[in-house]
């Protein structure tokens, strides 16, 4: 009799117990922390125990009979010390408080079942797989098989009528009561960490994709699902609600658009991914950025799209063109180097006959009247000499044998210097001249005052051709500017004289050979071709830089940058 009651009693138990599984779950999955969740499961095993001690089964006054082993030990074995001592702490001190014959042989159950429960909780935790039905039925079968022996702590002798009276219902009914609820807490407790660590996963997941560098976009129907924060950053959006619902291609460059469909039909159709493009996308402010795209295809809320994850490549890609324009620095200076060599030798060999041929046709007019046929001829004689002698003294300077040094100058000077050599020429052509010199104190210069000099006249000489070339006829727009300012390259003070004109401008295709000896645009006898070319190695030797920007038809802009001396306080310009 008393065996079947005690079974009747454990089943009646079997609702609380489930509960009490449904209940530890929605702890786990609420409460991150892993230590208060522990302790609050011991604090609901403990509480559960007690409950089944308010309604247990009396064999004598005193001596009761519950379900407190099974859940005490199972929460040992699934939760560790901290469970197993918040739980029999509280089934303890409530045994204690009920009083009776038994109260100390109950405790003592109570606090075997807590170490059997943390033996099997650390042989379980060091194992890679779950805890087996057949170690569930061995926890129960040590469990009991050590309460049964404890009853022998009876005060009375009553232990071993006891053992006698409940050793086979036990041994039979609580084991496999170990095994149900073991088996529950199992599952449950397997659930929960597959749901945390796909919670975790996807946390991860979730962080790598926000925190990335590169702009990540999902679109599904040509239409944007979702980005990260960088893509936000990337097309200077103030939030991805800017983004979100627009179209894909949207912000693709024009030239790029039609290769960009092209692209996403492949991957919405054929389901492969695309490779890499380099291309450039039209941010919200309207600005151009370059980008480089890769895409694979997906499946995003049940529908066919792609991921497309963007990389800024504008700070490469200035990188790029720096190292490009140092590499064509540097061959055009070994250029100039290798041609101003052959330029020398030339000069030289050229300039004792061209003397000789203006000495001779000197002395024919000296020795003829002045409108005699051979004067006439020595005199065309002379002036192409004149002219062929200009050309070496052009050869001289681009070879830089010429030996004047360096000192301090203020460009003020240099410039008026320079206007004034060409004020009558431009004055005689309808030309205006225009100079707008910084207003802030200007620091001096070191340089060969006469060669800077001759840089401005051959730039000047450049901008006068050009606004005749377009402006035969006298114009309002005639007009040549010079700027001189300061300007901060490399966290340095570099002197920048520009020459401005709005005239013919300069062809694309024609730039890159500006600074090469003997290439003009001019006929024969307007240009020789060295007067940039000289210009270049006169600044190069400076260890300045000379560049341009022009429209074709619009404006030619020519910028002198020379290295600030900043050995003497600067001086106000005299303009």
């Amino acid at each position: 009799r008393f065996g079947f009651m005690i079974i009747l009693e454990l089943l009646d138990h079997m609702a609380l117990l489930t509960a009490l599984v449904v209940i530890s779950g929605f702890i786990s999955s609420r409460w991150r922390s892993r230590r208060r969740q522990t302790l609050f499961q011991g604090v609901l095993f403990g509480i559960v125990a007690i409950i089944g001690m308010l309604r247990p089964l009396v064999l004598t006054p005193g001596l009761i009979f519950d379900g407190r082993s099974v859940i005490i030990s199972l929460s040992a074995m699934m939760w560790g010390p901290a469970a197993a001592i918040a739980a029999s702490g509280t089934a303890v001190l409530f045994r204690v408080s009920q009083g009776g014959s038994g109260a100390l042989t109950g405790s003592y159950v109570i606090v075997t079942s807590a170490i059997i429960g943390i033996l099997f909780h650390y042989r379980r935790t060091r194992k890679v797989r779950e805890t087996s039905t057949e170690e569930l039925f061995v926890l129960g079968l040590l469990v009991h098989g050590l309460m049964l022996a404890l009853m022998m702590t009876l005060p009375g002798g009553i232990g071993p009528g006891v053992i006698r009276q409940i050793a086979l219902p036990v041994m039979l009914v609580y084991p496999l009561v170990t095994v149900i609820i073991g088996r529950f807490l199992t599952e449950q407790v397997s659930r929960q960490r597959e749901q945390q660590e796909l919670l975790e996963s996807e946390e991860r997941f979730r962080q790598l994709v926000e925190m990335g560098p590169d702009a990540i976009f999902v679109h599904t129907d040509y239409t944007i699902a979702y980005t990260n924060q960088a893509a936000v950053a990337l097309m200077g959006a103030s939030s991805k609600e800017e983004l979100l619902g627009r179209n894909a291609i949207e912000w693709t460059h024009p030239d790029a658009k039609d290769m960009v469909v092209e692209r996403i039909r492949h991957l919405y159709e054929e389901k492969k991914a695309v490779p890499t493009l380099e291309t450039a996308y039209l941010r919200l402010d309207g600005a151009l950025v370059a980008v480089e795209a890769t895409a694979v295809p997906i499946r995003y809320k049940g529908k066919d799209g792609a991921l497309v994850y963007v990389r800024d490549i504008s700070e490469r890609k200035r990188r790029e063109q720096e190292k490009q324009d140092q590499m064509e620095y540097q061959r055009q200076q070994q250029k100039m180097e290798a041609i101003g060599v052959m330029a020398s030798g030339v000069a030289h060999e050229i300039n004792n006959p061209v003397m000789g041929i203006m000495n001779y046709a000197q002395l024919i007019i000296d020795n003829e009247t002045e409108n005699h046929q051979s004067s006439l001829m020595a005199q065309e004689i002379l002036q192409e000499s004149q002219r062929v002698a200009e050309i070496v003294r052009n050869l001289l300077h681009f070879s830089r044998i010429e030996s004047q040094a360096h000192h301090e100058t203020h460009m003020d000077q240099v410039i008026h210097s320079a206007v004034i050599l060409v004020k009558a020429v431009m004055q005689k052509d309808g030309i205006t001249v225009e100079t707008h010199i910084q207003d802030a104190p200007l620091p001096s210069i070191k340089c060969r005052s006469q060669q800077i000099q001759q840089v401005l006249v051959n730039l000047l000489t450049n901008a006068r051709d050009a606004l005749n070339e377009k402006y035969p006829m006298p114009d309002a727009r005639k007009t040549i500017h010079i700027d001189c300012r300061v300007v901060q390259q490399d966290h340095l003070p570099w002197m920048r004289i520009s020459v401005e004109d709005h005239g013919t401008g300069i062809p694309e295709e024609i730039r890159g050979k500006l600074f090469d000896p003997f290439f003009t645009t001019k006929p024969k006898d307007l240009g020789t071709g060295l007067g940039l070319a000289v210009s270049y190695g006169i600044i190069e030797e400076h260890q300045g830089k000379i560049h341009l920007e022009s429209s074709p038809g619009h404006y030619t802009r020519f910028h002198v940058d020379l290295p600030c001396c900043l050995t003497q306080e600067p001086r106000e310009n005299t303009e």
